[in-house]
């Protein structure tokens, strides 16, 4: 994980994880979906992803980890319905 840089990149990623996620993602253009704890400017390194579902909670990432995993599941296998709106513009 790298920690927001709030005066330069919102969503700062390693140069070697976006290259591997970039490669898992056009292995299925379009059908990869992507999660975040909390910080919905990931999606700007993530081309070509078919859906982001975004998690906000208390704590942030270093809260409820397991809810935060479950409720994923959940949602992945229909079982939730996701909602909201991010309160930001992507």
């Amino acid at each position: 994980m790298v920690q927001r840089d709030r005066h330069g990149d919102p969503a700062p990623l390693r140069k070697d994880d976006i290259t591997l996620l970039q490669e898992i993602i056009m292995k299925k253009p379009g059908s990869v979906v992507a999660m975040s704890f909390g910080n919905p400017h990931l999606s700007r390194h993530l081309k070509g992803i078919g859906g982001l579902i975004v998690g906000y909670g208390e704590g942030g990432f270093y809260g409820n980890q397991v809810v935060y995993f479950n409720t994923w599941i959940r949602l992945l296998k229909g079982e939730l319905e996701a909602g909201g709106k991010l309160p930001v513009k992507l």
